[in-house]
């Protein structure tokens, strides 16, 4: 995609002429354009370093001044003349600095040959004058018309950049009118309305490295945020002490600085309201400077987009936008109404690295003990006390669920009877034990005859409400704990395998891995003349590996009740080894396989093996790999 400017097509008659005259070589411009100048096209319009900068003097038509003066303690700009206020330095004063710095001279024009006024430099022309912080002039110079002409830029995309009219202010520079380069794309825009922009049309210019406490007042409703440094997380203090929700308090401190009066006012020209119930109230306060400034925004009238604001350290009436627009990135609908958007919809501030273990305890069941020393990874302790290796997804969906997944709602924040809540008899209560800090707690708990979801910190007031989709992401049983694969064996170790279906004879296949052959029976048959090797070794190769989608606990009286009558049983047997690794006996494991459901299709099916005490909640996909069919037809 190219990038254009639009090209002024109605031009001054004098100018248009001249651009024609050089076009069609009717003219003699030897003379005007290529005398001997201090500088020549291509030169930039100033080398000095005028970055420097640290006031300007605007003198616009009919001689009226403005003067901008650098402050340097506080690395903001303000006007001296003819307004005491705080000037627009990143989108006005810089812009114009850059254009002068950046000027490059396309041509030289002799202002004894021209008229100046064609190319619009009269006495009432806009000049523009920058002193360093010694005082020292380090540019001079008047803004004639904009031309028609632009400097063309080619690379990926192809830049037409704006050119205008200058003319020095001193000699022997001021006796020539330059054509030079407008970074700022138009110059005289800038500059429109007596220099109505470069007036700072933000309430507040934040430096977010400097912040250190804001305050939300909304009639009696008061919230604060602080933080202790500049890297410090920030955290609520009032009206609760409150961890914080990072991306809702980075937005509201965005909005903040970037928050933009479409219209500034003189006091005097605006009538304000004396009732100052209703109006909400923004104070802020820095490291650098304790003294609060405070931004006052008053009722907005039924059905305005705008509504006035005042600032303490400013004499001038803000008109702030209500809502947004293609031009109005910040307004004053994204400022939050109550601190339920400000605060972390999470109910534990969690960091692995300092936890020690986790108890999840459930009425009548066993407690779920996990726990780790450091460097290690966590263990469960079995129905022994002996520690078991964990299921690592299990223990990050339970860190998801207590510090990730937002809280559905607050229910209260003063709450002191825990049993409207059903938290006076959690039905589910989780541990955070931790290395160096005091354990916490997390309640769960539901009224009688009502399905609402409520938690809580124990000794905290403050209740939550939760979504079932949180819940089911905390593991109660010790069996959801244990890893999921039920076995593993070596594909170089396993010397046979046998599967049946329900009604159907059984089918056996003897592997030799040296010989790399097969041999089957299907009963007393032999079939080995129809194996698929390629088939077989995929079995082998998908099975030795058998993994769960799920625990369902040793007492799962459906997955029993089905597996009476499996419609499938597979069987694997590995060689055992010795410890001079020699053969010794062989091992066999067997699964049996049952539908959840006798009616239709089946997404999911129960299993039992005959190595693991648990029934099993297997997926299609692994079910349609151990039934795979490894022989060619006759």
């Amino acid at each position: 995609m190219r990038l254009f400017f639009t090209i002024i097509l109605m031009l001054s008659t004098a100018a248009l002429a001249v651009l024609t005259l050089v076009q069609t070589d009717q003219a003699d411009f030897i003379t005007l354009f290529n005398k001997e100048k201090v500088r020549e096209p291509g030169d930039n319009l100033y080398d000095d370093n005028l970055l420097t900068t640290a006031k300007i003097t605007i003198l616009t038509g009919k001689e009226q001044r403005f003067v901008f003066e650098y402050d340097h303690s506080k690395g903001l700009w303000n006007c001296t003349e003819p307004w005491q206020d705080r000037a627009d330095g990143p989108l006005h004063i810089a812009p114009l600095i850059l254009m002068a710095q950046t000027a490059e001279i396309q041509e030289v024009i002799d202002i004894d040959e021209v008229d100046r006024k064609t190319f619009g430099i009269t006495k009432d022309s806009p000049r523009i004058i920058l002193h360093n912080t010694q005082g020292d002039e380090l540019a001079n110079f008047a803004i004639g018309r904009t031309s028609p002409w632009k400097k063309l830029i080619e690379g990926e995309e192809e830049i037409l950049v704006p050119t205008v009219f200058i003319r020095k202010r001193h000699k022997p520079e001021k006796e020539a009118i330059y054509l030079c380069t407008d970074s700022t794309g138009d110059i005289h825009k800038l500059l429109e309305n007596n220099l109505e922009r470069f007036r700072d049309h933000r309430p507040f210019a934040l430096n977010v490295h400097d912040l250190k406490q804001v305050r939300l007042k909304r009639g009696s409703s008061e919230i604060i945020l602080q933080h202790e440094a500049d890297k410090a997380a920030w955290k609520i203090t009032k009206p609760l002490e409150l961890e914080t929700d990072r991306k809702a308090t980075q937005g509201f401190l965005a909005t903040l600085s970037k928050l933009t009066a479409v219209k500034l006012h003189p006091r005097a020209s605006v009538t304000l309201p004396d009732n100052l119930t209703n109006i909400t109230e923004i104070g802020v306060t820095t490291f650098s400077q304790d003294e609060e400034i405070t931004l006052q925004i008053y009722p907005a009238q039924p059905g305005a987009a705008s509504t006035y604001a005042t600032v303490s350290d400013r004499d001038i009436v803000f008109e702030l936008p209500l809502i947004s627009t293609p031009s109005i990135p910040a307004y004053l609908g994204q400022i939050p109404a109550d601190v339920n958007q400000l605060r972390s919809r999470n109910m534990v501030k969690l960091d692995r690295k300092d936890l020690r273990g986790v108890i999840v305890r459930t009425p009548q069941t066993t407690p779920v003990i996990i726990s780790r020393i450091p460097g290690e990874p966590y263990k469960m302790l079995d129905l022994n006390n002996a520690p078991q290796p964990i299921d690592e997804v299990v223990l990050a969906e339970l860190f998801q669920a207590v510090s990730l997944d937002p809280v559905k709602n607050f229910v209260s924040d003063a709450a002191t009877d825990l049993s409207a809540y059903g938290l006076d008899n959690p039905f589910l209560t989780v541990d955070l034990l931790y290395f160096e800090a005091q354990p916490t707690r997390l309640q769960l708990g539901t009224p009688a005859s009502v399905d609402t979801i409520y938690a809580n910190l124990k000794g905290s007031p403050i209740v939550w409400e939760l979504d079932t989709s949180t819940l089911n992401k905390i593991s109660r049983f010790y069996w959801d704990w244990k890893p999921k694969v039920i076995w593993n064996l070596p594909v170089i170790d396993i010397i046979g395998f046998t599967t049946q279906q329900r009604d159907k004879p059984l089918v056996s296949v003897e592997y030799d891995y040296l010989g790399d052959t097969f041999t089957a029976k299907r009963g007393e048959e032999d079939i080995s003349h129809t194996i698929n090797p390629n088939r077989a070794k995929y079995f082998l190769n998908q099975n030795h590996l058998l993994t769960a989608s799920k625990r369902l606990g040793p007492n799962h009286k459906q997955a029993a009740e089905a597996l009476k009558n499996p419609i499938f049983t597979v069987t694997i047997t590995v060689q055992n080894y010795d410890n001079q690794a020699m053969p010794s006996d062989t091992s066999t494991y067997q699964l049996d396989i049952a539908r959840i459901s006798e009616n239709g299709s089946n997404l999911f099916y129960y299993g039992k093996a005959s190595n693991d005490p648990d029934y099993l909640r297997l997926d299609l996909d692994t079910v349609k790999k151990l039934a795979t069919d490894i022989f060619d037809e006759d």
